[in-house]
This record gives C-alpha cells, sequence and structure tokens, in this order.
C-alpha cells in the first residue's frame, strides 16, 4: 500500500486492524507527526515500511509494536533538531562523555528495539551513535544512513550496540566524514562490508588504520578526498594483503603506476577490483602485468575511464610505465598466469595502441563477461580477420557499445556460448545472420544504430532465439528501419511477437516518402504493404517468367538456326575423345568424298557412268556413302568420311537438301573448311538451282564461294577444272 505525498498528519492507535495480508506500506511525506501505540499492531504479515518526514515526529516506545515479521524499514526523519521531548518514555540515551555527541542519542531505538525480525534499516546520518535499543535487533543485517547525512566523525565504539548475530553491512557512502577512531567499528558481530565512499577521508588515513579491516569481505573507499596527493597503486594493493578483503572498490582516487616492483601482491582472497576513473593507470602495462605475475583469486576486474599519461605530466613520469620486451609479451602462458581466473573485464572508455588485443587478452581462459564500450578495442575485435574474439569458447556476455562500429567483417562469427550481446550506439547499416548462427542469445541490443532493417535469414535467427530461450529480448530502438517490401519480415516479426522487443512502442519506421511511423501506426498500415507487397512480388514473378521463356525460346532458336555447326562441334568433340589431337593435323587417307541427290536417278546415272569412271582413270581414290557406308549410326559414317578424305565433292541439284543427311554433310564439310582453314569443298551445280530454297547456312556460304563453284558440263575443261580443285588446296 503506498499512502506517500498524502496530509495524514497522525496515525491512531490499531488504524490497520483487518490488514494482516498486507506486505509494504509507505507513508513517506504526508506531514506526520505523532505515531502513537499499537499504530501497527493490525500489520503481521508486514515486511516492509517506509517512513520518511522534513519535521520531528513525536514517536511512541510501543509504536511498531505488532511488527514481528518485519525486515526493512526506511525510517528516515530529515531535518530534525534533538528535543528532550522528542520521544516517549526516555527513549533516547544520554551520552554527555562524548563532547562532539549532543546530551542524547539521535534514534528512537527503544522503539525500535520490539522489531526482532528486522534485517534492514535505512536512517538519516547524524552525529550520534546508535543506542542500546539496537542490541535487540539479532538479525539485523544492513545499516544504511542516507539523505543529507552530517556524520563528520565516528567516535568511540560508534556501533557498540550492535549485537546482531549476522553478518553485518554498514553503509555511509557520501557522509562527510573526516576522521575516525579506531574502535568506531567495534560490535559483538562480524563487521563483513563497509562503505566509505566520497568521504572526506583521505587513502592514507585507511591504509594507516588497515588492521581494523582485517576481518572484511567488502570494502568501498571509492572517490576519497584528496588534494594534489598521489598513491603508488602497487603499495595501496600491498597493504591490504594481511586482509581478508574479497571486494576492494578504489574508483576515482588519485592512483598511479609505478615500477617499484615486477609483479602486484594481491590480498589472498580478492576476486573483484574496481578501479573506475583512477588516473594515471596505464591499462595495457597493468593488464600485462597481472598476467605474467602469479595465479591469484581475481575474478572480477573493472579499469575504466583511465586518464592517460601525456610526457608533458610531470607527475613522476618516469616511474609510471614498465618495459615489456616482445618475448614476455609472447611468451607462453601456463594455466597459473596472473589472469587465469578472470571472469569478468570491464575496459570501457580506454584507449588501446600499444599492444594488440590478441597480447592484453591471452590467458584469459575462463572469461565470461568482456565490456570494451567506447573503446577502440571493440572496433579490432569484430572488423579484424586476426581477432581472437571466436575462440573464446567461455565467454556468456559482450559488451561493445559505442565503439564506431560501422561494419563486422564478413566472416566473423561470435563466440558459440555468447548469451547476451550489446552492440548500442555503433554506426552499423548491417548485421549479417552469419555472426550468430553459432549463437544461442538470450538478449541482443542493437539500439542506436543505422540499420534499415533486418534481413530474412537474420529474422529466421530471431525466432530461433526465441523458440530456444522464451525469455529472449531484442532492443532495436533508434534505428532507421524502411516501412518498405524489403523489410516485410521483420515488420510482420514485430507485430506477431512484440513480446520479443524492447519498448516496442518507442520504434519507429520510415516510409519511402520519408514519413516518420510509430509502432502502432506501422500496425495499422502493414496489410496494405503486404498486399502491395504481394501484388509487386506476383508482377516481378510473372515479369521474369516470361522473359525466363523468351530467352529459352531466343536460345532454341539459335541452336535450330545452328543446330548442324553443333551436331558438327559434338562429333568432332566425340572423335577427339579418341583419336585425340590428330584431328587438325590428321592426312587423309582418301583424296574426295561424294556426295549427292543419291534420289534423283539422272544425278546418280551421272555419278556413276561419268564421274567415278574419270575418277578411277585418274587415279583419284574416293568414298561414296551408299557403297562405303555400312549399317549403323549414319551421322558417324558421315563424321568419318568429311574429316578422312581431303575434299568433299557436293553436286548441287534443286532438292539436294531435302534430304537431311546431305544438309548434315554440308555443314560438316563447311565446318571441316573453318577448322583446317583451306578448301574442303568442290561445289558443282548439275542442274539450275534456286538458292534461296537452300538453308540459310548453306545458301550464304555458296553466295560467298560463287567464284569457286563449277557448272557440269561433259566437256575437256570442266575435267580439267575438277581435277585440278580435287589435287590442289587453293
Amino acid at each position: 500500500m503506498d499512502l506517500a505525498y498524502n496530509v495524514i498528519p497522525e496515525l491512531a492507535g490499531n488504524v490497520f486492524q483487518g490488514l494482516q495480508n498486507l506486505q509494504f506500506l509507505s507513508m513517506a511525506q504526508n506531514g506526520l507527526k505523532i505515531l502513537n501505540a499499537n499504530t501497527f499492531s493490525g500489520l503481521t504479515s508486514l515486511k516492509e515500511l517506509i517512513i520518511i518526514e522534513d519535521f520531528n515526529l513525536d514517536i511512541s516506545d510501543a509504536a511498531f509494536v505488532g511488527l514481528n515479521n518485519l525486515t526493512d524499514l526506511k525510517f528516515l526523519i530529515l531535518n530534525f533538531t534533538i528535543d528532550e521531548n522528542r520521544f516517549h518514555e526516555q527513549t533516547l540515551e544520554s551520552d554527555s562523555s562524548n563532547p562532539i555527541y549532543p546530551s542524547a542519542t539521535c534514534y528512537p531505538d527503544k522503539a525500535i528495539s520490539v522489531l526482532s525480525n528486522l534485517q534492514t534499516i535505512d536512517l538519516v546520518g547524524r552525529n550520534c551513535k546508535l543506542g542500546s535499543g539496537f542490541q535487540k535487533l539479532k538479525r539485523l543485517e544492513n545499516i544504511t544512513f542516507r539523505y543529507a547525512c552530517n556524520i563528520t566523525q565516528l567516535s568511540d565504539f560508534h556501533f557498540a550496540n550492535i549485537h546482531s548475530d549476522r553478518n553485518i553491512s554498514i553503509y555511509l557512502r557520501a557522509c562527510p566524514i573526516s576522521t575516525f577512531a579506531k574502535t568506531s567499528f567495534v560490535m559483538k558481530s562480524n563487521l563483513i562490508s563497509l562503505d566509505l565512499s566520497n568521504t572526506k577521508l583521505s587513502i592514507q588515513q585507511i591504509l594507516d588504520s588497515v588492521q581494523i579491516f582485517k576481518n572484511l569481505r567488502e570494502l568501498s573507499i571509492d572517490f576519497l578526498i584528496s588534494i594534489k596527493t598521489w598513491y603508488s597503486l602497487e603499495s595501496v594493493l600491498a597493504s591490504f594483503v594481511e586482509t581478508k578483503i574479497s571486494y576492494l572498490n578504489l574508483d576515482g582516487n588519485n592512483l598511479l603506476m609505478s615500477s617499484v616492483t615486477d609483479t602486484f601482491k594481491f590480498p589472498p582472497n580478492l576476486e573483484s577490483l574496481s578501479l573506475r576513473y583512477s588516473n594515471y593507470i596505464d591499462i595495457e602495462i597493468f593488464i600485462t602485468a597481472l598476467r605474467m605475475g602469479p595465479r591469484n583469486s581475481l575474478k572480477r576486474l573493472t579499469v575504466t575511464q583511465t586518464t592517460h599519461i601525456k610526457k608533458k605530466d610531470n607527475v613522476r613520469w618516469q616511474n609510471m610505465s614498465r618495459n615489456f620486451t616482445p618475448r614476455q609479451l609472447h611468451q607462453e602462458l601456463t594455466e597459473d598466469n596472473g589472469v587465469s581466473k578472470l571472469e569478468y573485464l570491464n575496459v570501457a572508455g580506454n584507449s588501446f595502441g600499444r599492444f594488440s588485443p590478441i597480447d592484453l587478452l591471452k590467458g584469459m581462459n575462463s572469461l565470461k563477461v568482456l565490456d570494451v564500450s567506447r573503446s577502440p578495442m571493440g572496433m579490432y575485435l569484430l572488423t579484424y580477420t586476426t581477432s581472437p574474439l571466436p575462440n573464446f569458447l567461455s565467454l556468456r556476455e559482450l559488451i561493445l557499445d559505442d565503439c564506431f562500429l560501422n561494419f563486422i567483417q564478413k566472416g566473423f562469427f561470435f563466440p558459440k556460448n555468447l548469451k547476451k550481446l550489446y552492440l548500442s550506439g555503433n554506426d552499423l547499416k548491417v548485421f549479417r545472420s552469419s555472426t550468430v548462427k553459432q549463437c544461442a542469445l538470450t538478449y541482443l541490443d542493437l539500439s542506436y544504430n543505422s540499420l534499415p532493417g533486418l534481413s530474412n535469414e537474420m529474422c529466421t535467427q530471431l525466432k530461433r532465439f526465441q523458440s530456444e530461450d522464451s525469455s529472449f529480448r531484442i532492443n532495436l530502438l533508434l534505428n532507421e528501419f524502411q516501412f518498405t517490401c524489403t523489410n516485410i519480415q521483420i515488420l510482420h516479426l514485430l507485430a506477431d511477437h512484440q513480446h520479443m522487443f524492447v519498448d516496442v512502442d518507442d520504434l519507429k519506421f520510415i516510409t519511402a516518402s520519408n514519413v516518420v511511423l510509430y509502432y502502432t501506426e506501422m500496425i495499422e498500415l502493414l496489410p496494405r504493404l503486404t498486399k502491395n507487397c504481394a501484388i509487386k512480388e506476383n508482377f516481378s514473378y510473372v515479369l521474369s517468367l516470361f522473359f525466363t521463356h523468351l530467352l529459352c525460346l531466343l536460345v532454341l532458336a539459335v541452336f535450330f538456326h545452328y543446330r548442324w555447326k553443333l551436331r558438327y562441334l559434338y562429333f568432332i568433340g566425340q572423335r577427339r575423345l579418341h583419336i585425340g589431337g590428330r584431328l587438325v593435323n590428321y592426312n587423309p587417307q582418301v583424296d574426295v568424298f561424294i556426295t549427292y541427290d543419291e534420289g534423283e536417278v539422272r544425278i546418280r546415272q551421272i555419278v556413276r557412268n561419268i564421274i567415278l569412271p574419270f575418277l578411277r582413270e585418274k587415279n583419284i581414290s574416293y568414298i561414296l556413302g551408299e557403297v562405303d557406308f555400312p549399317g549403323g549410326d549414319m551421322t558417324s559414317h558421315i563424321s568419318g568420311a568429311i574429316t578422312g578424305t581431303r575434299k568433299t565433292l557436293v553436286l548441287l541439284s534443286e532438292d539436294l537438301f531435302l534430304d537431311h543427311y546431305r544438309e548434315y554433310e554440308m555443314n560438316l564439310a563447311i565446318m571441316r573448311e573453318f577448322n583446317v582453314r583451306g578448301q574442303v569443298i568442290v561445289p558443282v551445280f548439275v542442274e539450275r538451282v534456286d538458292l534461296n530454297t537452300y538453308p540459310p547456312e548453306v545458301e550464304t556460304y555458296l553466295r560467298n564461294q560463287l567464284y569457286r563453284c563449277l557448272v557440269y558440263r561433259n566437256n575437256q575443261t570442266f575435267w580439267t577444272l575438277l581435277l585440278h580443285a580435287i589435287r590442289n588446296d587453293k
């Protein structure tokens, strides 16, 4: 129940009767002035109570009676002054022995003492110690001082009344503490966590009192006051070697690197070290020195936004760096190196240039989380083929925000065990699905890029992530998604799987006319876009089908037109398989092959009775198809006859090429002329012929070779010219 920011100046006793199941109640900023006895007695299940007021509050010692299950109390009374009538029945405990305290403690400890199950309490920090009523809070675990804390000094036994049986954590962040006594934190229970961040203490004060913190597990001393004082990082870490600290926060302090020692001495139990905004920490040298040092317990390391050293700075410049030889950098590391246990590395906001990421990340075989945001290392890891990133099989989370990435190297892929990937604030225009094909992501952040959309393959990957883990989320805010047909699949994915996307209502889409649409508008217009895209797709399909068929027809027409030439090449190729390269330089054994219209009786008589006797008389060998061809495949016999004779004697008549074998013989002979680059055909007209009736390729050939053509006349001149044409190549 939230009753904050109302006007409720007083709460009567038993006012909450009947609300025994209520677990949360906020009474903040109501102008509350009085808490009577048994005010909260009916809230037997209450676990969290918030009371925040700016003015004095009169609290009965029995105000909290009945809150047996309360575990979390935020009791913050701001800007009050001590007054002897503040609490009933002498709630305040006097402490006149210490001059820094007023005459009484500041907290209603007797009223609080009835909260036996209280685990967490938030108080306004005041210069007064905790009263004896806190002794009864046996389960107290967390004490936090908030809101305008004005604690300036911690006196002896400041927390002596804390007798909890649990481990205690005390948070004094931003309190203006300038001094503390060595017995300030003496208490019955173990103090395991202490936050002194943003106080007015100095690093030197902490180091001088380090024995006080020897049993601590967690210590935060970030952003302590320093006035032109610098501290060696090695010496600070070495000061805690005798402690049990596992978490140490040194953010924002004046720390620098020195070359006093070769290796860092870490507290034996230190698992987490934070060095954010630390001046003069050379990140490359620090990690290299850590890696080359002995094995330690460090699992989490944060070194971000370090100030880079310039030679013009005169602050102990000579002692700020080490010189590592290439042999040291590239040495083979054993499993016991200084970074072998590292699981979390945050180097965001640093510049790199001295060493490559391969050198810096070497040996980190247990790394699970890597943050290189706002760093050029991110660009190196994703745009260079030598990137070591795919080899980090233990990596679960990778943060590459604001790394000025405008592309990812083609062929690059993220480690297959990666679960969370952050690429926000870059300038990516394309995100390939192949980069995450091997991954099983549960979160992907692509916000604040320049992506016009996602490919269909990437949409398929997103569906796979969703099917493998229903909690998968993707952030696509502030990209330049185009509301076009090319993005139709991702648009439908956004519409059908809204729960997959982060802040989907804030997504923007740009139409072809540069109109910006929000998600709800996109959903309304998506059916129309889908219909238009289907029409365009069908039109494109029909158009492509038409041109495909047209192309096929053109190919068939060309094939039909040159069918005999192609068949010639085919058979020539077959013969080459059998007789190799001898075809071109083949020395024919027969002088002439004779082709004519075998169905024309007159021409057959001319061949048998006149031409063949003349050839035998002149000792000219010949092949005659109807006599010399055996049975079987005629095309192979014709091919052999054309290529196995020196000349082809063609007796041209009107109906010669009505027989397709004669057309085939003529085409082969023409192609053989091209092959041997000489005159193969001896054309003889035995009757008047209309060349327009011949096949186009034969007609073209004869018209170009009319000067070679003979006309049959049974006289001496004809036989002399025929004999010359058969025996000579020119």
